[in-house]
């Protein structure tokens, strides 16, 4: 097979493996990223991009300007439209196999062992949170660079690997071992001289010149709460939990929690520890016998370094850190079928049959990502101890309005992470909507008191002060949050709405401010602004608002939703359709607009299709108690009475304080 048939192969299999990843939303930190991250949204802020960390966290530790100049080409040619992201990163995940062919190719001239490693790699369902993952780019784009620049060094074009390894230290902070498999290699095949030398001294001087600029934009703890004795036996243990997921890749999920251990008579460090020492032989053995094999297996080694725990991270454990490494396992493992297997078919039959069961998993899992709230649910089950889980779940139910499905989980995940100040704050929005003024305050100071600089917390404080019409106070508190962290668009946007509730001029002024920062975020200024009008029946404004909120970003399912839903109230119904069936072209997993939907067929009385999309709203969130309800008021007028008290109680059982169920099921019981 040519090689211009093996890359359109690489290219076909990826596409149809990732294919039903284009309806995974933006996701977790796709939302810091992408979606509010305003140095994306045009190329004039490239210095901006070089100069800041990653998504302006309150503690970042990441620099990654390559990453966010990737998402600038992205917005520039998709904006919102998150599928264009996804067609990127399987391109770009594509390349990566491509590129680990031609180095496969350099060490084993076998084409189909080659072709068949790399097929390996780029089907296995690990990667999922790498290409499905729009934040996980970095890893594919250091990928991308590394290989570039190993491979150009094998050819000895020093000056060009040199850029390109320069490329890889913007991608991603795992880069900084490339040096190490060089030395690596020059020891390894004996072919130390004078160039590679040079090349080599260059390739510490640039890392060491990179890690202080490093160190500069976005400061990296050297230390870490756990012992270098504890991180380095969890390495251990992590190795043999590393070549199970490569083989037998089942109960993934993201946020994995582990046990770190204090101990090398734990089962699990003594299990690994001769694994590991199965593959130090094994390695002794390649050195004296087959070098190429000796390269693949330390190549999975020092590509795992960065995340061996020497130097602390944001994680212990998680599948994309094999993303690079996985390569040396996947060819060895090919070689060894070769060797092992003498029979052609039944070798290719064998690696044909993993390469279904690869694809299949992929796919598999790419759905679960398409629904965030299994997506987060997951989590919980496979890792309970996961507290980001709890909150961002938590998280889902408050924006859907569900308080009391909301509150258990952030308290949950503060009883794992009593000091995750995020889900302690998530919390005072729940007692503030419930009204508990009192209880809402004391959190936001508690919280205040441990972090002076939590910005988001003063907003809230500033929200509450506004509602006790103390103005000067709310006002001081929203400047405070803004004074912070001026970067944040969020919090500039919750200073425009203070000023805009009380008509003050300043507001246009924060408005200006806001639209010089991201004219993409008055966007969602519009919308609030045409909501709050829609509940107040002033259809006109609210139209208007809607309009200049779709103008600025058309690729929004909510803010179709919203439209679809004024020209119901207007009693445009045709208009109305049109728009909700836009949203759901948008997001074809939006319970809302099938729930409102639903609504608009019943006014119209084509009961049957409301039907169908009330129990379509509640397929897609079996949490959804307005679905419930509607199809109970559906059955009602259907004289479906058992089929209605059903829906009713259903409903109350998700919200016990949804008081329209109740009434009609005392309504049914009196009736009765």
């Amino acid at each position: 097979m040519s090689k211009s048939k093996i890359f359109f192969l690489f290219f076909l299999l990826a596409g149809i493996v990732y294919f039903n990843s284009f309806w995974v939303k933006f996701i977790w930190d796709d939302e810091a990223l992408i979606v509010k991250n305003y140095l994306i949204r045009d190329f004039s802020h490239i210095f901006g991009i070089f100069t800041s960390p990653v998504s302006f966290l309150q503690n970042p530790c990441f620099w990654r300007p390559l990453q966010i100049l990737s998402y600038c080409f992205d917005f520039f040619l998709y904006k919102f439209n998150y599928r264009g992201y996804h067609l990127t990163n399987i391109l770009l995940h594509t390349i990566v196999g491509i590129l680990f062919f031609h180095l496969s190719l350099y060490f084993i001239p076998d084409k189909k062992i080659c072709v068949f490693s790399c097929l390996l790699f780029l089907l296995s369902p690990l990667w999922v949170e790498v290409v499905t993952y729009i934040s996980g780019r970095a890893d594919i784009l250091v990928a991308i660079f590394l290989l570039l620049s190993f491979l150009l060094f094998l050819k000895e074009r020093f000056f060009l690997s040199w850029v390109f390894y320069l490329f890889s230290l913007f991608s991603k902070e795992s880069a900084f071992v490339y040096p190490l498999l060089v030395v690596f290699y020059l020891w390894l095949f004996k072919k130390f001289n004078k160039k590679s030398t040079f090349y080599l001294f260059s390739l510490f001087f640039l890392s060491f010149l990179i890690f202080s600029i490093h160190q500069l934009i976005a400061p990296v703890s050297l230390t870490s709460s756990f012992s270098l004795s504890s991180s380095f036996l969890f390495f251990i243990k992590a190795i043999s939990k590393y070549l199970r997921l490569l083989f037998f890749p089942f109960h993934q999920h993201m946020s994995y929690t582990v046990k770190i251990p204090y101990s090398f008579f734990e089962k699990e460090v003594i299990f690994s520890f001769f694994l590991l020492t199965g593959l130090i032989y094994l390695f002794i053995y390649f050195y004296k016998k087959n070098k190429n094999f000796a390269f693949f297996l330390g190549w999975f080694f020092i590509f795992l370094l960065p995340y061996s725990g020497i130097i602390p991270i944001n994680a212990f454990f998680a599948e994309h850190f094999l993303y690079i490494s996985s390569w040396g396992i996947f060819i060895l493992f090919v070689c060894f079928l070769k060797i092992m297997i003498k029979n052609k078919k039944i070798f290719l039959l064998f690696l044909l049959s993993y390469l279904a069961f690869f694809a299949s998993s992929t796919i598999k899992y790419n759905f679960i990502w398409q629904k965030e709230m299994d997506f987060y649910k997951r989590i919980i089950k496979f890792s309970p101890g996961s507290f980001s889980a709890y909150n961002n779940l938590g998280v889902i139910y408050f924006r859907e309005g569900n308080i009391d499905k909301a509150q258990p989980l952030f308290k949950k995940a503060l009883k794992i992470n009593p000091e995750f100040k995020e889900a302690y704050l998530n919390l005072a929005y729940c007692y503030y909507l419930k009204g508990d003024i009192k209880e809402t305050e004391k959190i936001v100071k508690d919280i205040l008191k441990k972090d002076s600089h939590f910005p988001y917390a003063w907003s809230l404080l500033g929200k509450i002060y506004l509602d006790k019409k103390e103005y000067k106070k709310a006002e001081s508190f929203y400047q405070k949050a803004v004074k912070i962290n001026p970067q944040d668009i969020s919090l500039w946007q919750d200073l425009f709405l203070f000023y805009k509730t009380l008509n003050r001029k300043e507001a246009e002024r924060i408005k200006k401010r806001i639209e010089e920062m991201d004219e993409f975020a008055l966007a969602q200024i519009y919308f609030h602004q045409a909501r709050a009008l829609w509940e107040k029946n002033q259809l006109g404004e609210a139209l208007e608002e809607i309009r200049k909120a779709i103008k600025i970003n058309s690729f929004n399912s909510e803010y179709y939703n919203l439209y679809a839903c004024i020209f119901k109230r207007m009693k445009k119904y045709e208009l109305a359709y049109l728009f909700y069936k836009k949203a759901l072209r948008i997001d074809p997993f939006n319970e809302r607009v099938y729930n409102n939907l639903g609504n608009l067929w019943v006014i119209l009385g084509r009961f049957k299709e409301a039907e169908k999309n009330f129990k379509k709203a509640i397929s897609l969130n079996e949490e959804y108690p307005e679905a419930y309800f509607n199809l109970g008021l559906l059955y009602l007028e259907k004289k479906k009475i058992n089929l209605a008290k059903k829906m009713f109680r259903k409903t109350l059982y998700l919200a016990p304080q949804f008081k329209p169920a109740c009434f009609y099921l005392k309504k049914i019981d009196t009736l009765n």
